[in-house]
């Protein structure tokens, strides 16, 4: 028996109750914003399930834009990035490289395109890249796994069912491997790698 509320059951103000009223909005439309000089939020659609979107920054450097995650691997979300992208002054072909924060298919999804019509390096923690090298996301274990993992969470039925979909992302290995502490140095600009597991071994 599964002991977590379901969505319905919490009451308002709760982080999960922020949650289902963001989900009641229904609003997947991309939406970019500049965060501060050479960064910026694009939305990018997440179709499966109930979750709206995943959101991708876009740095900017003096050798082309840096992604931080990608985005799932679906039309209307590669289609959303890349507009995302051409809003912020960037063309997909123009990216210098994919930071990743986690191997899941939502924000890992799309990094394979992104490499393939730029040539763009994609980096990720060592351990991140271990475990997307010990699931194979293309089983019928996973699938089965992930979706008795929704059930045991409370996750509404659409999202139960959209796991086939999820689970035929194929993930691909980074190009570079990071460690915790780590200074990377973005022509131009600085960026530090903070280990923070749990959500994934790497995060």
């Amino acid at each position: 028996m599964c002991d977590h509320p379901g969505p319905e059951e919490l009451p308002i103000g709760t982080a999960s109750s922020t949650l289902r009223e963001l989900l009641q909005v229904g609003d997947s439309k991309p939406e970019v914003t500049r965060i501060r000089g050479g960064l910026w939020r694009i939305s990018v659609p997440f179709p499966y399930g109930t979750l709206p979107s995943t959101q991708v920054y876009l740095l900017e450097t003096a050798r082309g834009p840096v992604l931080i995650d990608s985005g799932c691997d679906h039309e209307e979300a590669w289609s959303a990035l890349k507009g995302g992208m051409r809003a912020c002054g960037f063309d997909a072909a123009e990216v210098y490289g994919v930071l990743i924060t986690h191997g899941h298919s939502d924000h890992h999804g799309l990094s394979g395109r992104v490499r393939q019509v730029s040539g763009a390096w994609i980096a990720m923690s060592q351990r991140e890249a271990e475990f997307i090298d010990e699931l194979d996301y293309m089983s019928s274990g996973w699938t089965e796994h992930l979706r008795r993992t929704l059930i045991l969470c409370g996750a509404p039925e659409p999202d139960r069912v959209a796991a086939d979909d999820v689970s035929r992302t194929r993930l691909v290995a980074p190009d570079r491997v990071l460690e915790d502490g780590q200074s990377i140095d973005l022509a131009g600009r600085k960026v530090s790698v903070i280990g923070t597991p749990g959500h994934t071994p790497g995060h």
